[in-house]
């Protein structure tokens, strides 16, 4: 269940990335001369990727995934050389980055740490990308190139902090000038939808599974009395089900900021750090410091995951209300 909300989730903050992007961008502009809304574009997105997470053909999945992860590598490149080629100084003023107050605000650790915490909380889907290589040996390397990846953008995050200050925007490539915010916006809109059913596909198999061995399940679906339980073909309403829960999730909290880290802070902490702590006590034979540790990192994790979780709702509910505090927090 946990893994389940936690993709489920990550989905959705992708539907509303998307979203903001192709607001951004408004490709119908220059054809039809129309400017769409937030909302019209992720029906859009919504109705575009809808085939990829029918279809059954998890090698051709998964080699859409590697396309989008090879479009991925393009986007530090083109903040690199925005930043190498159009310093900061010349398309914002000094007064438009500067940072009031304290730079590092304790009370937003929380929310910080959800934010983080995200982005390595891809584990429900490595089963998938395992079954799809040609050399499984080769998946740790490939786990730690992943994962460096993303500690590589995050200091690249980080690092955009400190040059647009209380300008940085959720999504900081935003804050770069126009020519590479378009580039960039249609290589994360590419991205996503290339990797979009890959990521949703351990929910699917896991909900379809568990359709066809329920019998109650099966009548509700119309799949009938008997079904063979080796059967792997697609389940099509399950399927329209999980894209529209996602659809509506992000149409109902469309702040990426807050549902990544809400995200991150409460299911991934919960999975991630909870969970193995929780499991490791249950295990015999370890000594005092290493029952401390353990004991630590649960009251630690599970302090983080409550007050992260009670934050993210305080702030959505500030968004609808219009008295968030948090800079560009309900953009």
């Amino acid at each position: 269940l946990s893994i389940t909300v936690e993709l489920v989730g990550l989905c959705a903050a992708f539907v509303v990335i998307v979203g903001d992007n192709l607001l951004k961008v408004q490709p119908l502009q220059s054809v039809l001369g129309v400017d769409l809304n937030k909302t019209t574009w992720i029906l859009i997105f919504t109705l575009l990727v809808l085939p990829t997470v029918l279809m059954q053909n998890y090698s051709a999945l998964a080699n859409m995934s590697k396309i989008g992860v090879a479009v991925c590598f393009s986007i530090p490149l083109i903040v690199i050389a925005s930043h190498l080629f159009v310093p900061v100084h010349t398309y914002y003023e000094p007064h438009e980055i500067a940072i009031e107050g304290r730079s590092f605000q304790y009370e937003n650790l929380p929310l910080a740490l959800g934010i983080v915490c995200v982005a390595y909380t891809t584990h429900a889907i490595f089963p998938t990308v395992v079954a799809q290589m040609d050399q499984i040996s080769q998946f740790p390397r490939v786990l730690e190139l992943s994962f460096g990846m993303v500690t590589l953008f995050y200091l690249m995050a980080g690092v955009g902090f400190y040059l647009y200050g209380k300008s940085t925007n959720p999504q900081i490539t935003f804050n770069l000038p126009e020519e590479a915010q378009t580039l960039i916006s249609y290589a994360i809109i590419v991205t996503i939808f290339l990797k979009f059913a890959l990521m949703l596909n351990p929910v699917i198999l896991e909900l379809e599974e568990t359709a066809r061995k329920d019998t109650s399940l099966r009548r509700l679906l119309w799949l009938g009395e008997n079904v063979n339980l080796k059967d792997k073909t697609p389940i099509p309403i399950i399927r329209l089900f999980l894209v529209a829960s996602t659809v509506t999730i992000a149409l109902a909290v469309p702040y990426i900021a807050l549902i990544h880290s809400a995200v991150g802070v409460f299911w991934s902490t919960f999975v991630c750090v909870v969970i193995p702590c929780v499991l490791a006590l249950q295990l015999p034979n370890w000594n005092g410091l290493q029952l401390s540790a353990i004991w630590s990192l649960l009251v630690f994790g599970s302090f983080i995951m409550f007050i992260g979780l009670y934050q993210n709702v305080l702030n959505i509910y500030r968004c609808y209300v219009g008295s968030n505090t948090i800079n560009n927090m309900c953009s």
